[in-house]
């Protein structure tokens, strides 16, 4: 069979799980190896590349690629009805919640709209009753107005009937009541009673001014106190300021003072340090001009008992001589800056003096004494 060329090879059951899918439209009653059958015919009626076992299908590549290929487009097409349909269930279920929602979200709408109509409603039915009422209620208040309007009128009407009945009566009286001593004792009475009443207003408005007057003396008293304790005050506070400035204008004068004597005493220390730096400097050049005086004179010495004792020598041994007759010193030196004294490392070579602060393996830089005057430094 592999010589024939059917590498694959699958059983009925297992080719049947695997392809069922290209088995569609066929009757569910036939057998398994005629559904095999019936689904390879589908590709290749021709039996060439393909042929039936007793228990297995055989199958070549090339139509095993093309079964391969038919599944995966079924299997597409079965996912994509799947995809379709639970998509439309997702979305049959999104919209009824969506539907939902908007009707709860219209009940509430509709809830709200309708309560702002019965409220509008009912406050145009409160203000038709306050109104209504207002009106009922000033109609009834112009029936008492009336009312009260007629019996007043009759009170008054009533009282002026007693009136002239009271009148009438003071008439009679003093019609009867005529008699000139009876008059004249009312009279004399009559202005007692006025003269004892204007004495007790005069009384009255007396202790009124008086005691008016004694009000306007003691606002007059508290009012110069109160100004003479602010004046007083207003002075103490004046002093303490006055105090408090010229203390702080001492203290600020002091303060100046005291540092104008610090900058002086710091300037007279400068001075003096320097002065005496340079009196240390004058005297380390003195010394060294003497120094330098003694060596040369050593040299010229020296040199004159060589050409004394040596003569009649090449210009080999000549150059030899000059090379023999550099000077090289060194060594320490207590030199004296100002209040201190200084231990320097000096150098004399060639006629040039050079001191440093330490012990120096090389010459490379220092300060020199020039052999026609002044200082330098060595760099």
């Amino acid at each position: 069979i592999r010589r024939a060329g059917f590498p694959v090879r699958r059983v009925f059951d297992d080719f049947i799980y695997r392809y069922r899918v290209l088995a569609r439209g066929l009757p569910t009653n036939i057998s398994v190896e005629d559904c095999c059958i019936a689904i390879m015919k589908q590709f290749d009626d021709q039996h060439k590349d393909w042929q039936m076992g007793k228990t297995k299908v055989f199958l070549r590549e090339t139509i095993e690629v093309i079964l391969e290929k038919q599944r995966s487009k079924e299997l597409g097409n079965v996912a994509r009805v799947i995809q379709a349909r639970v998509l439309g269930f997702l979305q049959r279920r999104r919209f009824l919640r969506k539907k939902a929602q908007i009707v709860q979200a219209q009940k509430f709408i509709k809830g709200f709209i309708y309560r702002r109509k019965y409220r509008r409603l009912r406050r145009a039915v409160i203000a038709f009753q306050k109104y209504e009422r207002a009106r009922v209620a000033r109609k009834l208040l112009a029936q008492l107005k009336e009312a009260k309007r007629i019996e007043e009128e009759k009170r008054r009407q009533e009282e002026r009937l007693r009136e002239e009945e009271r009148q009438r009566e003071l008439e009679r009286l003093e019609m009867e009541l005529s008699q000139e001593a009876e008059l004249e004792a009312e009279k004399e009475r009559m202005e007692k009673e006025l003269a004892e009443f204007k004495a007790k207003i005069a009384e009255e408005m007396a202790l009124k001014r008086e005691e008016e007057e004694r009000r306007v003396q003691q606002e007059e008293a508290d009012r110069q106190e109160a100004l003479r304790r602010a004046r007083a005050l207003d002075g103490q506070l004046r002093m303490a300021e006055e105090a408090n400035r010229k203390a702080e204008e001492e203290r600020h004068q002091a303060q100046e003072e005291a540092k104008q004597r610090q900058e002086e005493e710091q300037r007279l220390r400068e001075e003096e340090t320097a002065r005496l730096e340079a009196e240390a400097e004058m005297a380390a050049i003195s010394q060294i001009a003497e120094l330098d005086t003694k060596l040369q004179l050593e040299l010229e010495d020296e040199e004159e008992k060589e050409e004394l004792e040596v003569t009649g020598e090449g210009s080999g041994a000549g150059e030899a001589d000059t090379q023999e007759k550099e000077i090289y010193l060194e060594g320490y030196i207590n030199m004296k800056a100002g209040h201190k004294v200084k231990k320097r490392w000096c150098v004399l070579k060639d006629c040039t003096f050079m001191y440093f602060r330490a012990k120096q393996d090389a010459l490379k830089a220092g300060w020199l004494i020039k052999k026609g005057g002044g200082t330098g430094t060595l760099s």
